[in-house]
């Protein structure tokens, strides 16, 4: 599992006439901002006006993906996905600390839907090879999905 996931993001993007095409419903929602209790908080912990991400309502994040989890994971990916396109760094690092918390707290199902070609391919084509992405995000990134990658492996 590490090495696809680490040979997907690590190595060079390819020219840009094989990168893969996204369906427009794709592009679509990462632009548009996405409606919900859940896609709410995640933007109200991932705010660049916060100090630091409050736990405490992560947790209460946590117990809404749990109560629902095919509809909350799926709008807490679609708010994490739009936080990532945005250009302020200090809302990518806290987005970043939350997906990496969800990662570690809100279960397998979450992990896997992660992990799935589409989110995959955001990740890398759309925040890590983006031009104008921080460096410092770019790396807090990488360093995510190898601490992942090795995670689900020990656990295989």
């Amino acid at each position: 599992m590490v090495n696809k996931i680490v040979n997907r993001i690590w190595f060079p993007s390819p020219p840009e006439t094989s990168k893969p095409q996204l369906s427009k419903s794709t592009l679509t929602n990462a632009k548009k901002r996405p409606d919900g209790f859940i896609s709410d908080a995640i933007f109200d912990l991932t705010s660049s006006r916060n100090s630091e991400v409050d736990w405490t309502a992560f947790y209460a994040v946590i117990e809404m993906i749990n109560a629902n989890p095919g509809t909350g994971i799926t709008e807490a990916i679609a708010g994490i996905r739009y936080r990532l396109s945005i250009e302020d760094a200090v809302a990518i690092f806290f987005t970043l600390s939350v997906l990496d918390a969800l990662f570690k707290n809100a279960g397998i199902n979450f992990q896997n839907e992660l992990s799935s070609k589409a989110n995959l391919d955001f990740l890398q084509y759309d925040v890590i090879h983006r031009k104008s992405l921080a460096p410092e995000n770019r790396g807090q990134l990488l360093e995510l999905i190898a601490e992942w990658g090795i995670a689900r492996d020990s656990r295989e």
